[in-house]
């Protein structure tokens, strides 16, 4: 059998201890407080060992990830994103194998955004287009707490180039009809454009202006019921 494809190892670790940035991402209701902003100095040996193995899954292992390639074709391109730390930690780098001989800065630096309630299964979700730069990062959270996060290509190159007012880039809002269903999957099918599917058999599309920080939306349900062929939509535009 003809073997078609390559493996290629992705190393999940930091590059080194340096070049790992911690964020705390606070929810709506406590978006007043200054979010903490920390780069990692931590050597290999001041890592603390899980006292057994319930500790680590819970720690270190992935509950959730994927590799998203931006629809920009210049590096940094690839990105690595996975859940740890009980679901509370979304660890963001960049994964690129290989990149143009005339860039000269290495995107090497991996961002740890801590969040305060866990991430829902299936609750992460990247988006970008080709005409900005910004890789832009939707979450839920299990308060049903939409964040919609703008990282900059510089973040991933310098620890340093984060803001520390995290407010600027990262805006947190409760969408109206997760107030009377549950979130059951995330889709971005643009940096503009949402679906969220609900546990109702409801399709949640939430779509914003370009420009728009993420807190003012547009939604519109479809509602699918066993048996029926035809779906009912409701548009209505709500700030919130």
């Amino acid at each position: 059998m003809a073997k078609i494809y390559k493996d290629t190892r992705v190393d999940l670790r930091p590059f080194s201890p340096a070049t790992v940035a911690n964020i705390q991402i606070s929810t709506s209701e406590s978006a007043v407080r200054r979010a903490r902003f920390s780069i990692s100095s931590a050597s290999n040996n001041d890592v603390p060992i899980a006292k057994d193995e319930d500790e680590f899954a819970r720690r270190y292992l992935a509950t959730q990830g994927s590799v998203y390639f931006r629809k920009r074709k210049t590096y940094p391109r690839t990105f690595l994103w996975r859940v740890v730390n009980d679901n509370k930690v979304l660890e963001i780098q960049c994964a690129d194998l290989a990149k143009s001989g005339t860039e000269h800065f290495e995107f090497n630096v991996t961002l740890r955004l801590a969040f305060q309630e866990q991430i829902l299964p299936s609750g992460v979700a990247l988006a970008d287009s080709e005409e900005h730069e910004v890789l832009n990062v939707f979450v839920i959270t299990s308060s049903k707490q939409l964040h919609t996060l703008a990282l900059r290509p510089e973040f991933f190159r310098r620890p340093g180039s984060v803001d520390e007012n995290v407010a600027d880039w990262c805006k947190t809002s409760l969408p109206a009809p997760l107030s009377f269903s549950y979130p059951h999957r995330l889709h971005a099918s643009s940096p503009l454009e949402l679906f969220i599917s609900l546990d109702n058999g409801a399709l949640l599309r939430l779509t914003r202006r370009a420009g728009d920080d993420g807190k003012t939306l547009t939604r519109k349900i479809s509602a699918a019921r066993a048996g029926l062929r035809t779906y009912i939509r409701k548009l209505t535009e709500y700030i919130y």
